[in-house]
């Protein structure tokens, strides 16, 4: 399975379940209208913008992390490459030459990712605060208006 399949599944799942768990139960609905819900949410427009959201937001979070990593990666690498006549500023000035060349000369962030996870390298957790965002701090709310 390909990592944008893989998120854009568990995007699926966990939206689904929270959905059901903290949105449905609320109303106090018996099992069949629960059901109904459930359907009736799966298929609407609202469904789609959350999912769509979920999915960019944990792309976008990954990309986000591994650019650090690769910044932090760099100036470690460099650090510990330096011999005794080690000078701070050209160190620093140095490693930020090189990460810029490496972001301008990469050719894609998330096929990168995608192949470490295909690899087993890589396994990219879910951050619940995102579905938070959605139902209980109305972050699309905001966006939209």
């Amino acid at each position: 399975m390909s990592l944008r399949a893989f998120i854009t599944t568990e995007s699926a799942i966990r939206l689904n379940y929270y959905y059901e768990e903290y949105v449905i139960k609320k109303f106090e609905l018996d099992r069949l209208q629960q059901a109904e819900a459930m359907v009736e949410y799966c298929g609407s427009g609202e469904y789609n913008l959350h999912l769509t959201y979920l999915i960019e937001t944990w792309v976008t979070n990954m990309e986000t992390q591994f650019y650090l990593s690769m910044k932090d990666g760099m100036n470690m690498d460099w650090f510990y490459d330096f011999t005794n006549e080690f000078n701070f500023r050209n160190f620093a000035g140095y490693t930020t030459n090189k990460f810029t060349e490496w972001e301008q000369n990469y050719d894609g962030t998330f096929e990168y990712i995608n192949r470490c996870y295909e690899d087993g390298y890589c396994f990219p957790e879910f951050n619940d605060e995102w579905l938070y965002d959605i139902f209980e701090r109305n972050i699309l709310d905001v966006v939209l208006k």
